[in-house]
């Protein structure tokens, strides 16, 4: 429950901090904005101030507020290729572990190599190759 408070005191310092003269680089606003942004977001996810989850947002929210980056340009970034990829093998691997398959899948591999240490160690070659 400290966490929490020590969290949002320290979220309102970061982002009132440039505004009050607290800067890093007083020649660029938008550089001591993208270092409380991210100092903000350091703290929440050590103090779980926020869920994790939600603190992992605050960029869509903060970024075209601060004037750091547009919204296009932000949410880009969630929605790379790259991020659904992750999310497929994510959700694969949800679904394997949920119907029990990789287990079946050890099981039948063991079974079919029995108790030979050459074998075992051609059923997780096996095993990782498929």
């Amino acid at each position: 429950m400290i966490g929490r408070w020590i969290g949002l005191a320290v979220a309102i310092a970061f982002v009132v901090g440039p505004s009050l003269g607290w800067q890093l680089h007083p020649e660029d606003p938008q550089l001591n904005y993208m270092a409380a942004v991210a100092a903000l977001m350091a703290v929440w996810w050590l103090t779980e101030a926020l869920p994790i989850a939600a603190t992992a947002l605050v960029p869509l929210a903060l970024m075209p507020l601060l004037g750091i980056q547009s919204m296009a340009d932000v949410s880009a970034s969630y929605g790379s290729r790259f991020i659904f990829l992750f999310l497929g093998g994510f959700l694969i691997a949800l679904a394997v572990e949920e119907s029990g398959l990789h287990r079946r899948i050890a099981l039948s591999i063991v079974y079919a190599m029995g108790d030979q240490p050459r074998r075992i160690v051609l059923g997780f070659m096996i095993a990782t190759a498929a």
